[in-house]
């Protein structure tokens, strides 16, 4: 299981989430439909859209690539070629 999780491309991931979120008609309609609201110290109220969070999954799911991307063992070659491949489909 590991290593497949190795294998995939996680961009790849997301980007069949999106795809199947707006086929489904979820976005971009919603894209600003607020998911919570959260009162901050300052006394301010924090309102984060799902567009908010789709931002925050890239952004974690590049960090996992970066590590990811500097193992040294024949399966990262094959991560770099499916890695670019979903570069190309995006």
């Amino acid at each position: 299981m590991l290593k497949t999780l190795q294998l995939v491309p996680l961009f790849g991931v997301l980007f069949v989430v999106y795809w199947l979120a707006v086929k489904v008609g979820f976005f971009p309609e919603k894209l600003n439909n607020v998911l919570f609201h959260m009162r901050l110290p300052s006394g301010s109220i924090w309102k984060p859209t799902w567009g908010d969070f789709m931002i925050l999954m890239g952004v974690l799911t590049l960090y996992v690539e970066l590590f990811k991307s500097t193992r040294t063992s024949e399966v990262t070659i094959f991560d770099h070629l499916f890695s670019t491949f979903v570069l190309i489909a995006y």
